[in-house]
């Protein structure tokens, strides 16, 4: 066991590890050598972050990831028989949220480790070698062991499985992850898919457990699979795969539920090699749902790369779906996106090809951390952003805006701390308001992030005030949705200004159908701004400011971006109503067309079906109308919710001097008596009632008016539309008698 000062850097020209060993550390730097391990050593290695050197893991050599730091290497080699991994994290144990908005219980840890490799150089996985991670995701249900078992545990995890219930329902369901899993016999709930499809970061979930197997000495009697742990590769040379990366969920052989396979993200200039790349569900018995396929991402300049991608539901007579894979934007395989599906998935190609522009910009880079941001909602607790780092473009076209970086960490008393990272895009609407914050948190906590920077001394240019509000689909181990609300100020130590920065500008119309819970036909126009200069340590990163038209009508999306090989673009950000939800996607600028994938995920997991309208308006401005001017305005009523909304009423009011004219079929109007600038004339209503609204759908409304000629030039004249229940509707117009 070697543990070095958890508060130092370390510099070690050569580590050869010939034995099992146990390391603890911070930062370690390697020299050329690197690192070694030996045919027959294992090392647990526990550091915080590693540079430079290479590693090299012999033939019969284990190297072991305990945390979730990624680590860094200049190279790296697996020989033949050589084994990668992560360890275990069947101690999880689910956070729950009482109805969203109460933390209520939590037992152990979350997400102990994750295998997360970044190599500057080439990484050559020989064939015989392996980067294993099965079954070491969420844990399965354990069995009740009880004169009752029907009290089985689900699978842990977003999307584990359910445990039997008896009655006849003796087996556990299978975990879900890119794809559900297999609902067990009787029809107990399978697990959901979850994350996202374009860059996924996530363990598979474990199978709920099953009925039967308890005796003295086994408590755990027939418990789930557990899901497939989580692979993430970047690669900025070479990646050669002979070998074997498997993720797969584990499998059971009696009642209880199989895991779900779980995520091999990779990244790589080049991708090469012959091998096998799978997340497999894991199989089951006649009775028990088989585990969901996991998630294959793969993002590269250079393919020559022809293995196989496997991510296949596991065997079984209650088979669950199979996962997702996505090479370099285009989906090579995925469950099907239905309706009820907890996310919407587009795929668009460019309507126009404009060619990017260039301008030339200054940076303005702050560093800081805000130490303490005061949570409300789902949770009272602390929030910590370190390291934080806001980036603004000074000056110019799009003065004010820029993005954000940074680490977040959760703490709350009596419960382990829950982290992650946080990408977000900042713009200001004028001079003297607060930065705009849009953004998203994935880790632990995965939610989209709306809020303010403002200055605490107005005019001092510093934007270290912060009110943001996160709404949430995922906490920790559960699928989950909720609220949670930050204030906190930003610590700013070090501030630094780049003059003549590149800055490569792309805006661009694309289009493609939509499916999931949102679905049709998909238009978006976006403006992709990026840091285009190798010299800049932000080169390639970015924002994206989206506009869209739905069938649920028009909205706006905001994403940061980072850019790979001057040529693909990762996005992370959220879209607002009608299709509101997490976004992440792929702009593939090097195809012809560029193509953009786009994922939208629900913010109303683990919540009751409910409806939800929004009215939108377009018409003339009426603050300088002319006489006998015609207005025409249209209304559109949006329910983007998961159930109908019933016996509704749309109200118009015009403005005064305003007569009508027409509109839409089904309207009952209303001459009122209206007193205006000391005179009696006669003001016209509009009512329209609406019985049902459909879940995920939109209405359209028009109408017309009639400036009197009575009026002014470009006089100011103001009138209001209303959603309310029918029966207001009734209690206010219905006295009435309509002409």
């Amino acid at each position: 066991i070697v543990a070095f000062d958890p508060n130092s850097t370390v510099n070690i020209a050569n580590l050869i590890v010939s034995s099992a060993a146990n390391l603890t550390a911070n930062n370690l730097i390697f020299g050329p050598a690197g690192m070694d391990i030996e045919s027959g050593g294992t090392l647990n290695f526990n550091a915080q972050s590693t540079s430079g050197g290479s590693l090299l893991i012999e033939t019969g050599a284990i190297f072991v990831q305990m945390n979730l730091s990624p680590l860094g290497f200049a190279s790296a080699m697996v020989q033949s028989g050589g084994l990668l991994t992560h360890a275990s994290n069947s101690n999880i144990q689910n956070i729950i949220l009482a109805n969203g908005n109460t933390r209520i219980s939590n037992n152990l840890s979350v997400r102990p480790a994750t295998l997360k490799l970044n190599v500057s150089g080439d990484f050559t996985l020989q064939s015989g070698a392996s980067i294993t991670v099965d079954g070491l995701g969420y844990a399965g249900g354990i069995s009740a062991c009880s004169s009752n078992n029907g009290n089985n545990q689900a699978g842990l995890g977003p999307g584990g499985g359910g445990g039997a219930t008896g009655s006849g329902n003796f087996a556990g369901s299978g975990g879900g992850y890119g794809g559900m899993g297999g609902t067990a016999f009787g029809g107990i709930a399978a697990g959901a898919s979850y994350d996202s499809i374009a860059y996924p970061t996530e363990f598979g979930s474990g199978g709920g457990s099953g009925d039967g197997g308890c005796y003295p000495g086994n408590i755990t009697g027939n418990p789930g699979g557990a899901g497939g742990g989580m692979v993430l590769l970047s690669v900025g040379g070479t990646l050669t795969i002979d070998g074997l990366i498997s993720a797969n969920g584990a499998s059971t052989i009696n009642s209880g539920g199989a895991g779900s396979g779980g995520s091999v993200n990779i990244t790589a200039t080049t991708l090469a090699g012959s091998g096998v790349i799978r997340a497999n569900g894991g199989t089951a018995g006649y009775y028990p749902g088989s585990g969901g396929g996991g998630r294959i991402a793969l993002l590269h300049e250079f393919k020559t790369f022809n293995g196989s991608l496997i991510v296949a539901a596991g065997a079984g007579n209650q088979m669950g779906q199979v996962g997702s894979i996505v090479d370099n934007g285009v989906v090579i395989q995925s469950a099907v996106i239905s309706s009820s599906s907890p996310a919407s998935m587009a795929q668009t190609v460019e309507q126009i090809a404009p060619a990017p522009t260039s301008i030339s910009a200054t940076l303005l880079e702050q560093d800081g951390s805000i130490p303490s941001a005061a949570s409300t909602g789902a949770v009272t607790g602390t929030f910590s952003f370190s390291p934080f780092v806001l980036t603004r473009i000074i000056g110019g076209p799009f003065s004010d805006s820029g993005f954000i970086t940074a680490r977040w960490t959760e703490t709350s008393s009596g419960f382990p701390p829950t982290q992650g990272d946080f990408r977000g895009v900042v713009f200001r609407s004028s001079t003297s308001a607060p930065l705009s914050v849009k953004g998203a948190m994935t880790g632990d906590i995965r939610a989209t992030v709306d809020g303010t920077l403002a200055e605490s001394n107005p005019g001092s240019g510093v934007f270290d005030l912060l009110n943001a509000g996160l709404r949430f689909n995922q906490f920790a181990s559960q699928g989950i949705s909720g609220n949670i609300y930050l204030q906190g100020s930003a610590v700013y130590a070090a501030s630094q200004q780049f003059s003549n920065v590149s800055l490569n500008i792309l805006q661009t119309s694309v289009s493609g159908p939509i499916s999931g819970p949102y679905s049709g036909n998909l238009n978006m126009t976006a403006t992709r701004v990026r840091v285009s200069d190798p010299s800049n340590p932000h080169n390639g990163q970015g924002f994206a400011d989206i506009s869209f038209q739905s069938a649920l009508g028009s909205g706006s999306a905001w994403a940061y971006s980072k850019t790979f090989f001057n040529e693909l673009t990762r996005l992370t950000g959220w879209s607002d109503d009608p299709l509101k939800g997490l976004m992440t996607g792929i702009l593939d600028e090097s195809a012809n067309p560029r193509s953009f994938l786009a994922w939208i995920e629900g913010l109303n997991v683990g919540l009751p079906p409910t409806g939800s309208l929004i009215m939108k308006v377009i018409g003339p401005v009426t603050g300088g109308v002319s006489p006998g001017q015609t207005l025409s305005y249209g209304i559109t009523l949006i329910n983007p919710g998961y159930q109908a909304v019933n016996n509704m009423s749309v109200i118009v009011a015009y403005p005064d001097r305003t007569d009508f004219i027409a509109a839409s079929p089904g309207y009952t109007l209303y001459q009122l008596g209206h007193f205006t600038a000391g005179s009696y004339e006669l003001k016209p209503f509009l009512r329209w009632d609406v019985p049902i609204i459909p879940a995920r759908s939109a209405l359209l409304f028009n109408y017309e008016g009639r400036v009197r000629l009575t009026g002014t030039a470009h006089e100011p004249l103001y009138g209001s539309d209303y959603i309310v229940n029918e029966s207001d509707a009734q209690n206010i117009l219905g006295q009435f008698a309509s002409p």
